[in-house]
């Protein structure tokens, strides 16, 4: 992998398009969770990756949606009680491991997530309606991609993917 030469400006605006991507991220959450009260910040992505990892099969577990997520077990674990707790989900016994269990969307669970998926159509077919679909393909093939590739360079051993320490003590 060829070094690349460091360009303030351009790292400033990554930095800036990333916070910037974040805060909207943070308003779209809060928006929907205005409209929808009942339903925690962090539901729908849950959700969702329950319904990719459980397609074509009964459910799945939850190490897996754990790892898909980035999170730790113990966090998907109560956040998995909750949306069990809202009927959004259910837990089933897994017919091949007893001591597990699987975790599947119940109708309700299904319909949330629907109703989300058309709130973000509207969302985006208005914020975006003066960009073409040559636009849309590249930008949501960009943003896939660096995502992609921050996971990956996360995941691995390379010195950059962990932060060194910050000494915030004043020297005399």
């Amino acid at each position: 992998m060829q070094e690349t030469p460091r360009d303030d400006a351009l790292e400033e605006d990554l930095r800036n398009g990333l916070r910037g991507l974040l805060k909207t991220i943070r308003l779209l959450r809060r928006r929907w969770t205005g409209a929808h009260a009942a339903l925690p910040a962090g539901v729908m992505p849950l959700l969702g990756q329950i319904e990719e990892a459980s397609a074509g099969t009964r459910g799945c577990h939850l190490k897996d949606l754990a790892e898909a997520l980035a999170l730790d077990t113990s966090t998907v674990s109560r956040s998995i009680s909750g949306v069990v707790t809202l009927g959004l989900a259910e837990r089933v016994a897994d017919e091949h491991d007893r001591r597990a269990c699987l975790i599947t969307l119940t109708p309700a669970g299904r319909e949330a997530l629907a109703a989300s998926r058309d709130w973000y159509h509207e969302v985006f077919a208005e914020t975006l309606a003066d960009w073409n679909r040559d636009e849309l393909r590249s930008f949501a093939a960009q943003m896939l991609r660096v995502t992609d590739d921050v996971a990956r360079h996360l995941a691995s051993d390379r010195p950059s993917a962990f932060p060194r320490p910050v000494d915030h003590k004043e020297t005399a």
